[in-house]
C-alpha cells in the first residue's frame, strides 16, 4: 500500500486537536504502586511524536497542527524518520494520546535501540515513552518528565525493568502549584492512598 502523506498529514492535524484540547498546558500526577511521577505536556513537545521532520520550530509546528492547518508540504521524511514508520505512528498517535487519562500500565527503565528512558504508559500495543524535563543547566527537574516517543510495538520483557498498573491519574493546569482534578481512580480511597504512601502531593481533592 502506498504511503499517503495528505493521510499522514491529517492524522497529525487530528492528534494535535486532541494533544490542545486534552493535554497542552496541563501537568498529571499518576501514582502507581505508592510511586508517581509528574508528565507535562508542553506545546514544544508534540511534534517529537509524530515520527516526521520539518523546518519550522516545534512550537509553531504544533500551533498549526492544533487548528487543523498543517499542511503536506511542511512535512518531510528521512532515514531516520521514514514515511512508512511516521503512517504507522500517525495511525496511532490520538490512540497513544489518550493512555494518561484512562486504564493503562506504568512501565520503568525501557531501553531502545538508541536511549533508555525512564517512564513510559503502555496498553501493551503502543509505548508513549517519556524523558526527564531539564532545567536551562540541562539538569533533570525533580520527578517531571516530558513525551519523547512513540512507539507501536510490544516492548519485551527484557527491555524495561518493572511494569505497574495506575492507580490514580490526577491533573492540574501547569502553572498551578495544586492538583485540582481527578482523571483516573476511586476517589473515595485517594486520601488513604496517600497518607499510606506517605506521599507529599499538594491537592485540592482531599
Amino acid at each position: 500500500m502506498s504511503i499517503s502523506i495528505n493521510r499522514i498529514t491529517r492524522k497529525i492535524n487530528q492528534a494535535g486537536k486532541i494533544y490542545k484540547n486534552t493535554l497542552a498546558g496541563r501537568t498529571f500526577l499518576v501514582l502507581y504502586e505508592g510511586h508517581y511521577a509528574e508528565i507535562m505536556f508542553g506545546a514544544d513537545n508534540f511534534r517529537h511524536l509524530c515520527g516526521v521532520e520539518s523546518t519550522m520550530p516545534a512550537k509553531d509546528f504544533y500551533k498549526k497542527a492544533s487548528k487543523g492547518v498543517l499542511s503536506p508540504s511542511e512535512i518531510f521524511f528521512t532515514s531516520a524518520h521514514p514515511a512508512n514508520l511516521a503512517s504507522l505512528k500517525t495511525d496511532h498517535l490520538s490512540d497513544a494520546l489518550s493512555m494518561i487519562t484512562r486504564d493503562a500500565f506504568i512501565i520503568t527503565d525501557i531501553s531502545t535501540h538508541s536511549r533508555t528512558f525512564k517512564i513510559g504508559t503502555t496498553d501493551l500495543d503502543l509505548l508513549l515513552c517519556f524523558d526527564s524535563k531539564l532545567n536551562s543547566n540541562g539538569n533533570p527537574v525533580g520527578n517531571l518528565f516530558v513525551p519523547y516517543s512513540l512507539r507501536v510495538e510490544s516492548i519485551p520483557n527484557h527491555k524495561f525493568n518493572g511494569m505497574f498498573e495506575m492507580d490514580y491519574v490526577l491533573s492540574k493546569q501547569t502553572s498551578s502549584t495544586v492538583y485540582d482534578t481527578l482523571i483516573y481512580g476511586k476517589s473515595a480511597g485517594l486520601s488513604d492512598y496517600i497518607l499510606k504512601h506517605s506521599l507529599t502531593i499538594s491537592t485540592s481533592l482531599i
